[in-house]
């Protein structure tokens, strides 16, 4: 048998051999990306939204609100954050609260009342009325609950959140930090849910 014909075989087996390795190494990187994309598919509409929260309060505020307005549709629920900061700069802990204050349903040009209550209400909300305890620098998120009942009217319902201080059990507290906890004025705002 020829030579010529031996290394001829030869190099063809290798470039056979090399064009299958390449080929299942495209095919793989072409795998792979379409996992990753059906990966970040899985991700929630909640989950972005909490981290969309998250990166928007990564600001020394005293008070951040996270996402503002959220779209939720009838019978689901939709959560909001709100990050907030002892700046007080007092020796011992504050105690945090939120409060918040009824709205109303815009639809057009008029406006209902809604309740704050989950029996039969349009509007669902629910969070902790309990005050939180938050060392000096130190930070907290309260989460609010909202849920629009099966026939809540569609449009932009509205929720005003107090973020309110208690230095009360504090000695020796500075006559503007005082007024400040007492005035309820650390910081607010409001909250929208839209109903589709």
């Amino acid at each position: 048998m020829n030579s010529k014909g031996i290394e001829l075989s030869v190099n063809f087996l290798i470039t056979l051999i090399l064009s299958l390795v390449l080929f299942g190494m495209g095919v793989m990187l072409v795998y792979n990306i379409f996992a990753g994309a059906e990966d970040l598919s899985k991700i929630t509409e909640d989950e972005l939204h909490k981290e969309i929260a998250a990166l928007q309060c990564r600001t020394d505020a005293r008070v951040c609100f996270g996402v503002e307005t959220l779209e939720i549709e009838r019978g689901d629920a939709g959560f909001f954050m709100v990050r907030v900061i002892n700046v007080l700069d007092l020796p011992e802990p504050a105690k945090f609260s939120i409060e918040l204050e009824r709205g109303s349903l815009i639809r057009g040009e008029t406006t209902a009342e809604f309740g704050m209550e989950c029996d039969g209400s349009e509007l669902c909300v629910k969070y902790e009325e309990q005050e939180e305890s938050i060392n000096n620098n130190e930070d907290y998120r309260f989460g609010i609950g909202v849920e629009p009942s099966n026939d809540a009217p569609s449009g932009l319902y509205s929720l005003k959140a107090s973020v309110k201080c208690d230095v009360s059990d504090i000695q020796d507290v500075p006559e503007d930090i005082i007024s400040l906890c007492s005035e309820g004025n650390y910081g607010f705002g409001i909250l929208w849910v839209r109903v589709p």
